[in-house]
């Protein structure tokens, strides 16, 4: 959930830099397209139609995907979507993954017993951080954590993010980002920059996504991970991370030894009613409370 709120927070003020660095391109318009036409299949979180008009009149409609791992099964949504647009739109379409975390097996190529799929595949993990933090390209940093020797450079990039002459809001919106993408990487880092810029973070709309309805998606993949296995020790782990995540954006440090005693509990009862006390957005004494 959270990679998916960072990405439409760069994907929507950053389309123009992504052409620009990840493709070498400098298009008359970009234009975001929100929604499928009628009866095409639904549009996920991840992913983002592009409809470029070259300065020679050439158009073009390229469709990200943004996914945090690689999932071979996950490329006939783009196969999908790439079919569906070119008959919907009858001029070429270029299909994007854009792809966070390092994998041996990920191919530009999806092929099967009936399909062989050609696509752009973005590494994020192999480009240089450097190049963009050499840049003034601001919406693309939150992406540094992730490439490579990024880890090594977040806390300058966050620095000069947070020097820069962007509005308020658009630096708290792009920190946020970049404080999620940290955390794929390097826990702890991502630990130091909430703790370090949690007073401009907190003013972001991403942030209050997370804040709100991390403890949720936590809940649901629990839910999911615990029917799978036919066990309840999913649905308590996935319930338990989430709400951890959400007492740590909500809360920060003022969380920290109540985070301590959550992390020892595996009734899933407790967890349900911390849960739904966190839904009801009621205070920390009223958790604790519960606790004893």
């Amino acid at each position: 959930m959270q990679y998916d709120i960072t990405s439409k927070i760069i994907v929507e003020n950053g389309k123009e830099a992504i052409l620009r660095v990840f493709q070498n391109r400098c298009p008359l318009s970009s234009e975001l397209i929100e929604t499928l036409p009628q009866e095409q299949p639904t549009l996920k979180k991840g992913d983002y139609i592009i409809k470029i008009t070259e300065p020679d009149g050439r158009e073009e409609i390229q469709v990200w995907e943004f996914k945090t791992i690689w999932k071979k099964e996950d490329i006939k949504n783009l196969m999908q979507y790439t079919l569906r647009l070119e008959q919907q739109y009858k001029i070429p379409v270029t299909p994007y993954l854009f792809l966070f975390l390092p994998s041996s097996s990920a191919t530009d190529v999806y092929e099967d017993n009936r399909f062989r799929f050609q696509f752009v595949l973005i590494k994020l993990w192999e480009l240089d951080s450097n190049k963009i933090l050499e840049s003034e390209d601001y919406v693309l940093y939150p992406f540094i954590p992730i490439m490579a020797n990024g880890e090594t450079v977040t806390l300058e990039a966050e620095k000069k993010l947070y020097n820069s002459t962007l509005k308020k809001e658009d630096k708290s919106d792009l920190l946020t980002a970049m404080t999620i993408f940290a955390g794929l990487k390097d826990k702890s880092l991502c630990a130091t920059l909430i703790k370090r810029r949690r007073d401009i973070m907190i003013e972001s709309y991403g942030y209050r996504l997370i804040k709100d309805e991390g403890f949720a998606e936590g809940k649901i993949e629990g839910k999911i991970e615990g029917k799978n296995e036919g066990k309840i020790e999913g649905e308590i782990k996935g319930l338990r991370d989430g709400i951890l995540l959400a007492l740590d954006f909500r809360y920060g440090q003022e969380a920290q030894n109540l985070a301590h005693s959550i992390k020892k509990i595996d009734s899933l009862e407790i967890l349900t009613n911390i849960y739904n006390a966190l839904r009801q957005k009621n205070g920390l004494e009223c958790i604790e409370r519960m606790l004893k």
